[in-house]
């Protein structure tokens, strides 16, 4: 039979493990943001920074681009971090997110310029019944 005091054991346990997840998930954030700022440091020294490098920079973002982020105007402290790191300023993330936009609409309607190319031929070459 279990007490009260088992009871109370038993939460403290499971407070003290959901603290150190979350002790061990700010950790990693805090890795991710000193290694952004030697990334900012290596840029402002003049150094070119390495295409891996920009791509560690981006991972640390939701959708692991800029591209996929939310719009300037929320403030992300993750993007703003990167775009910081990157010395890209909001009005530049704006011109990037609006591009990558357009290239996306722009591939889809190929595509979908493609596909109708496509059906029209296969429908144009079906069999019809006879009357």
């Amino acid at each position: 039979m279990r007490s009260a005091l088992d009871d109370a054991i038993f939460l403290v346990k499971g407070d003290i493990e959901n603290k150190l997840d979350a002790v061990e998930i700010a950790k990693e954030k805090l890795d991710k943001l000193i290694r952004l700022k030697a990334l900012k440091q290596k840029r402002l020294n003049g150094e070119d920074l390495t295409d891996s490098e920009v791509q560690e920079a981006m991972n640390i973002l939701c959708w692991k681009n800029l591209a996929g982020c939310c719009a300037p105007e929320k403030e992300c402290p993750w993007q703003m971090a990167v775009c910081e790191s990157l010395g890209i300023h909001s009005s530049e993330l704006y011109e990037i997110k609006k591009k990558a936009v357009e290239d996306y609409l722009g591939l889809a309607q190929r595509h979908l310029r493609c596909s109708e190319a496509a059906r029209s031929k296969l429908i144009a070459k079906t069999p019809t019944k006879a009357a």
